[in-house]
């Protein structure tokens, strides 16, 4: 398991983001875990039948359901999770620095890049979609 493989000598572990990542209660399961915290709430299967609202679909069970929100919510607040809201810290950060980075791949690396841009490409051309669009739009997005 990933998360046990994270050193902690203080027995302190964080956890930052500067987006909130939730669209199910399922998606925290992996961040509790990583802050050794999961236990808080149960453990996984206590977390998932009491915050998941599982439904059994074709004999598995489908935890992309939400209940008891507000307990999780005040759960959360109380053990582990502190949300701060960027206007009322946005006069502490430094100004939004951005950088590229350039690395240098390998000629094997790169020919399977050059293999993977050539499968989207064929699967863009497949569903219909104008390949020169969609280069587009990546460029576009690497100008943000």
């Amino acid at each position: 398991d990933l998360s046990k493989s994270i050193p902690s000598k203080s027995g302190l572990i964080v956890g930052l983001t500067g987006t909130p990542v939730l669209n199910y209660p399922q998606e925290l399961i992996a961040q509790l875990q990583v802050m050794r915290r999961i236990k808080d709430f149960g453990g996984i299967r206590r977390f998932q039948r009491r915050y998941c609202d599982p439904v059994l679909n074709y004999g598995h069970w489908d935890y992309r359901g939400a209940s008891n929100t507000e307990e999780l919510h005040e759960l959360l607040r109380q053990t582990c999770f502190v949300r701060r809201e960027k206007s009322s810290v946005l006069q502490d950060l430094p100004k939004k620095a951005r950088y590229q980075v350039h690395v240098e791949l390998s000629s094997a690396k790169a020919a399977e890049h050059e293999a993977a841009m050539k499968n989207v490409k064929a699967w863009l051309a497949a569903q219909g979609r104008d390949v020169c669009r969609a280069n587009a739009l990546v460029r576009l997005n690497l100008l943000k």
